[in-house]
């Protein structure tokens, strides 16, 4: 039975946040940041269409880009995401069952998150964000009300990615499949079906890593390692740099490389890495990986120790040149480096640091709106400037950002690996791609605001001795 004790939250390091905070979220004390990320909550969910009556769950906007609506169906795994995870780290269950309605909602007849009406129009990467997200669930132990239960739906979406993955390893030339690795787009009438990026790739591989870190299960982990190697050898990873690059028209057999670099692929290969470091009880390659992925991506995306989606921000200050997807990743940003430092302690040293003052930069711009709180994208330039959205992935990010301060509860033998599940299920794998198989609403239904906060005990990263360890290495 859970403890009723309060999060701890690394209390010597914050001491250094209260300057930079805005005066709507201070970040001084504890209790301050608790404080925040409760009323970011609030805010982020007063915002979502999922939660009000006529609409449908895990949906942030009826309309997608397509008709001019501000949102693609797999923002919802985005937005929901941050959830969890302040979830998993505060133990306040307000919205709880939104998210898990919300997670439900989207996983397709077939429990495998991909729903019939949004086949036409998805990519691989669409599908494996609302499974990471499941997986999250499962490795945060959240009750699911139904079953499928979350492992589940995170291993039916694995094994039919798996299913599509091209294991074709000829020389380059010899072929027009780029070697292997997944498609961008699943429909083969998506002009995007005949691409090869590291935001599909990149996504499966993560998704393999915590499934083997989950069940114990050496088929996921061997999927990852494939992924890698796929990667490593097209040099969508740079060998010289650990730069993850963004990916290649296959009608040139992925010469033509497109060198953006987005946070979205490099959170996702770094926390991979370091789940597969873990997996593997410290082995010296994925130590390697992981360290010079951690480093690539905090030099690459937190420049001055604050995370930026540099391909749009940099252009022009305050983020004004960032839209659709490019707003998508930062909060995964800071999850995953918070999860890299859990389960690759050797990372924290470099990590949390700039996981702290991105906090502190995040809520220091958290001034507009009507409530004088409402957050944009832009952290670094420490000015609100109003989303071109209706601003729930804005929301999101920084309730990441201040989630991540909040340190983790200790996992259970089955969240922390070597079988088990969320509700009972365990994973079989995938053997050659389609092992375990399928599986079978603002504040109207959010319930009270404080309901149910601080439910839970989260008594420290597991990388940690204590609290004192982890404010030291945030003083660094």
């Amino acid at each position: 039975m859970p403890s009723l004790r309060k999060p701890a939250v690394a209390c010597a390091a914050l001491l250094l946040l209260g300057g930079a905070a805005a005066a709507s979220f201070q970040l001084d004390t504890p209790q301050h940041v608790l404080d925040a990320a409760r009323d970011l909550a609030y805010d982020g969910m007063a915002l979502y269409e999922g939660n009000r009556s006529g609409h449908t769950p895990g949906k942030l906007s009826e309309l997608d880009p397509m008709d001019d609506g501000p949102y693609w169906w797999w923002h919802g795994a985005v937005f929901l995401s941050a959830y969890v995870d302040y979830w998993a780290r505060t133990g306040d269950a307000t919205y709880a069952k939104v998210v898990a309605e919300g997670l439900l909602a989207q996983k397709g007849e077939g429990a495998d998150y991909y729903p019939s009406e949004q086949r036409a129009l998805m990519s691989n990467h669409h599908q494996c964000s609302w499974a990471v997200a499941a997986m999250l669930a499962a490795e945060s132990e959240m009750a699911s009300p139904a079953k499928p239960d979350w492992l589940r739906l995170a291993q039916n979406a694995f094994d039919m990615q798996a299913a599509r993955f091209e294991f074709e390893e000829k020389p380059l030339g010899e072929n027009y499949n780029c070697g292997g690795g997944l498609r961008s787009d699943i429909d083969s009438r998506a002009i995007s079906f005949y691409r090869k990026d590291t935001l599909a790739n990149t996504c499966f591989m993560n998704l393999g890593a915590r499934l083997a870190k989950f069940t114990g299960n050496e088929t996921y982990a061997k999927y990852s390692e494939r992924v890698w190697n796929w990667m490593w050898n097209i040099e969508y990873i740079d060998h010289q740099t650990y730069a993850v690059y963004y990916g290649a028209a296959m009608n040139h057999n992925c010469t033509g490389m497109a060198k953006q670099r987005y946070s979205g692929s490099a959170s996702w290969l770094t926390e991979g890495a370091a789940f597969m470091y873990n997996f593997t009880k410290g082995s010296p390659v994925w130590k390697e990986r992981t360290e010079k992925l951690t480093s690539a991506t905090l030099s690459h995306f937190f420049p001055s120790d604050v995370a930026v989606e540099t391909t749009c921000e940099i252009l022009r200050e305050g983020g004004a040149s960032c839209y659709g997807d490019l707003t998508a990743y930062k909060g995964q940003l800071v999850r995953s480096m918070a999860t890299t430092a859990r389960v690759a302690p050797f990372t924290a040293g470099d990590a949390l640091p700039r996981l702290k003052k991105s906090a502190a930069a995040a809520v220091s711009q958290c001034t507009g709106g009507s409530t004088g709180r409402r957050c944009g994208f832009g952290w670094a330039a420490r000015n609100y400037t109003e989303p071109q959205s209706p601003g729930l992935l804005e929301q999101a990010h920084v309730l990441s950002a201040v989630s991540a301060l909040v340190e983790e509860r200790p996992r259970s033998a089955s969240a922390g690996g070597g079988g088990g599940g969320s509700g009972g299920a365990s994973g079989s794998g995938s053997g050659s791609g389609s092992g375990s198989g399928s599986g079978d609403k603002g504040g109207e239904k959010g319930g009270e605001k404080n309901a149910g906060v601080y439910a839970r005990a989260n008594v420290g990263l597991v990388a940690m001795a204590s609290v004192a360890g982890w404010a030291a290495l945030l003083l660094l």
